[in-house]
């Protein structure tokens, strides 16, 4: 007698690396192509559990807006989506492999993948010439 043992095949993985405009619209995008795809897991790494629109701040300094107005909870706005929220520690390209640290404990976590996006945010290296720029008065 012949035993033929099936494996199941693991799902392709895409993982999005950044949790800013970029990493969010990326996963929104993936998140409706994919919507029917059942052999896909997205995951989104993020340092925060929450996207905020940075283009409103000026609105809640002012007080015309409340802050929850610009902060949406990322695992609302991408429900098919695994969201992880850590720190990307190495990327392994060779391998397709991330790891990441979550948590107050910085537990480490290999997350394997097929295809990846790397959408980390940016940040302004801003200079001046101003004598009174790196005391804060600017």
């Amino acid at each position: 007698m012949v035993v033929q043992v099936k494996r199941r095949r693991r799902k392709k993985r895409i993982v999005v690396l950044g949790g800013g405009f970029g990493g969010v619209y990326a996963a929104i995008h993936l998140e409706k192509l994919l919507a029917r795809v059942d052999a896909v897991e997205i995951f989104l790494v993020s340092q925060d559990n929450f996207f905020l629109f940075t283009p409103m701040l000026h609105e809640i300094a002012a007080s015309d807006l409340e802050i929850t107005n610009i902060v949406n909870p990322l695992r609302k706005l991408l429900r098919k989506v695994e969201v992880l929220v850590g720190e990307v520690n190495e990327i392994d390209l060779p391998n397709k492999r991330v790891l990441i640290s979550r948590g107050y404990r910085n537990h480490s976590q290999e997350i394997d993948y097929d295809h990846h996006e790397i959408a980390s945010r940016c940040h302004s290296a801003a200079r001046s010439n101003s004598p009174a720029f790196g005391r804060g008065k600017f």
